[in-house]
């Protein structure tokens, strides 16, 4: 490999782009010759990393942003994450561009907006992401707006946007697409209308906890597809979700019983292991619960360690 390419390779992730590597003298066949060689591989058409790096979450952003052109921004979910969002996973690039040309790439959602200026982006880690607040207001149009606003209690927990702050792009980008599902939310939150756990959710987790294995409650998995889900209790490092299964919930229509089947497929194709329980199982058999539990941890733990 050429020592420009690896040096720019160095400096930026281990990406380049076939406009960048052209310019460093490396043609496209090249290019080809190294793919064909394992010292590459093609993220996106026109962009590439070396196979020597890993291929985090951050790397994946990068390339999206590359592949999406020079004005693109991290946004929506992937902006959520990158702002410290809690339990919330996402091998989906998600961004936004301020043109009329849309790019599409597997793996990398892009959105167009007329109304992303300077007030709504900023820098983090190097990456141009949109602000919490706009990240907020954009996230209202692929998640329901309540778990929009479970999120945006964090932030305003940590102080890192305020109501006042919120209220105000909702305001000011009124008609922009997410603006009236985040005044509502806000709406909602000042009436104390927030939607409550079910009472089996609740004893699921307080069990596991009392047993030693506490698990994060909500969390949130985005597929590699777009499609996001939220986990009633789950352990993200060891991808072991838990799920209470209610039985008019889940056969209350023909539709709904195959969406469910859908929805277990999208998340153990992103890697998650999935127990399912009823209320009666939790109630009376509570300890074959917490062994099916710590089984599947031990067994998700163990790998990692040889």
């Amino acid at each position: 490999m050429q020592s420009l390419l690896v040096e720019h390779l160095a400096r930026n992730s281990g990406l380049v782009t076939t406009v960048r590597a052209n310019e460093l003298g490396v043609s496209h066949r090249q290019l080809e010759c190294l793919v064909d060689r394992g010292e590459l591989e093609r993220v996106h058409r026109g962009v590439y990393r070396s196979c020597v790096w890993p291929f985090d979450d951050r790397q994946r952003l990068v390339a999206g942003v590359l592949a999406a052109g020079d004005r693109a921004v991290v946004s929506h979910r992937s902006a959520l994450v990158v702002h410290g969002a809690p339990n919330l996973t996402s091998r989906l690039a998600e961004v936004t561009v301020r043109s009329s040309c849309v790019p599409r790439h597997p793996g990398l959602r892009v959105h167009r907006s007329r109304h992303l200026g300077p007030a709504d982006v900023m820098r983090v880690d190097r990456l141009w992401v949109t602000t919490i607040e706009r990240t907020l207001m954009d996230s209202c149009t692929v998640l329901p707006a309540a778990l929009v606003m479970r999120l945006a209690e964090h932030f305003l927990s940590h102080r890192t946007t305020t109501l006042d702050h919120l209220h105000a792009i909702s305001r000011r980008l009124s008609r922009v697409p997410g603006a009236s599902a985040l005044s509502s939310g806000l709406r909602a939150r000042e009436l104390g209308d927030a939607v409550p756990d079910s009472p089996a959710e609740h004893r699921l987790g307080l069990l596991v906890a009392r047993r030693g294995v506490p698990a994060e409650h909500h969390v949130l998995v985005t597929t590699v597809d777009g499609a996001t889900y939220e986990l009633d209790w789950a352990y993200p490092h060891e991808k072991v979700a838990l799920e209470m299964d209610g039985y008019g919930i889940h056969l209350r229509s023909v539709r709904a019983f195959d969406d469910d089947r859908f929805r277990r497929n999208d998340i153990e194709n992103e890697g998650w292991q999935v127990l399912n329980f009823t209320e009666r199982q939790v109630r009376h058999q509570p300890g074959r619960v917490v062994t099916q539990v710590t089984r599947a941890l031990a067994r998700r733990v163990v790998p990692l360690l040889r």
